[in-house]
Order: structure tokens, then sequence, then C-alpha cells
């Protein structure tokens, strides 16, 4: 996480976005269980998002966060699935913390709204639908490194 936010200081603030990347659609999901809410046409990555946050080098930003930002969000995601396997409220909460954060340094709001959705259970004294949360958050995520990897592989 650490790295991001240096990496994203590193870079120009101008709100400009790669022409290639501005009319990027991502290929339609595969139907996983939990996607039933989330439309095709939804991109993980919010690419005017992404390039208010790190300027005209958004390729070259993602080029070189890429391979950080899913090694960060596998290491939490293993975190998060063990909390909410032996229903570590405290565990739960601080996973989902993080990946609300680390989801929206690279502008993937939809995995950041329900990190933050987790997150806010957590707080609560009912995790019955945390198994279910977390389901939407590994499907949103796979998503994301769909879209991220793809988009890395058009910067080159």
């Amino acid at each position: 996480v650490e790295t991001l936010y240096q990496a994203v200081g590193q870079t120009e603030n101008q709100p400009e976005i790669n022409p290639e990347m501005a009319s990027y659609q991502p290929l339609p999901a595969q139907n996983n269980p939990g996607d039933e809410d989330v439309p095709d046409e939804h991109n993980p990555i919010d690419m005017v998002e992404l390039a208010r946050l790190v300027g005209k080098n958004t390729g070259q930003f993602l080029e070189m966060m890429a391979p950080i930002f899913v090694e960060d969000c596998l290491k939490i995601l293993g975190k998060l699935e063990t909390a909410v396997q032996t229903n570590d409220k405290e565990g739960i909460r601080q996973a989902a913390h993080t990946l609300k954060g680390t989801s929206a340094s690279m502008a993937m709001t939809k995995l950041s709204k329900f990190s933050y959705d987790l997150e806010t259970l957590a707080k609560s004294d009912d995790l019955r639908q945390a198994a279910f949360m977390l389901t939407q958050i590994q499907n949103e995520y796979h998503r994301a490194e769909t879209t991220l990897n793809r988009l890395v592989s058009t910067a080159v």
C-alpha cells in the first residue's frame, strides 16, 4: 500500500488519460456466484478517476504498480478469508479496511465499496453476511485483476 501511495506521488497530477485507454471496455465477465448485481458493461477500474489520481502517465503507472497491487491484494484477501472463516471481527475489519484503501488507490470503486461494506459489517455484532460479502469481494477482485492485466498489456 505504501508503494502505491509513493508511486501516485511520483507521477504528474494532470487529469489526462491515455486516449487508447479512454475507450477501453472490458470483455464480458464470466457468470460467477455473486456477480448477479454486477452488469457486464461495468468497468472495475474507473479510468477517469485513475487519470485524476495519477495524471497523464496512467499506462506507466499501471505497468509499474499492477504487480505490487496484485501481490498486496492476494495477501489481504488471504487474511480476509481466514478472518471470515474464523468469525474474527477485528481481522475482518482490518483486512477489509486495508483492501478498501488499496483498491481506491487504483480507482477500483466497486471493490473499494464492497470492502467498505464488509468493514462496516465487521463493526456490528452480526457477521451472517460476511461469507457472502467476501464472495462479492473475491469476484470483483478477479474482474479488476483481469481488467488491470489487459490495461497493462495494451500499455506496453
